[in-house]
């Protein structure tokens, strides 16, 4: 989104999903928060490498052997 003097600004949400980055999606914040996530994760669901963020770090910890 872009502030009032046309800067651009990114938000992160920490999300109980995982998607291969950049995962980019306008979000109405008028919304409610239900509507917010349902609407992120239905985006989400449809990229590339969606799964659990649970099963994402565990993934990592194993590439750096942590696990």
């Amino acid at each position: 989104m872009r502030d009032p003097e046309g800067n651009r600004l990114e938000l992160y949400f920490e999300l109980p999903w995982y998607v291969e980055q950049p995962m980019r999606v306008p979000v109405d914040l008028r919304a409610s928060d239900e509507e917010i996530m349902a609407t992120a994760e239905r985006h989400a669901r449809s990229l590339p490498g969606f799964k659990a963020r649970s099963e994402w770090r565990l993934a990592m910890a194993r590439k750096m052997g942590l696990a």
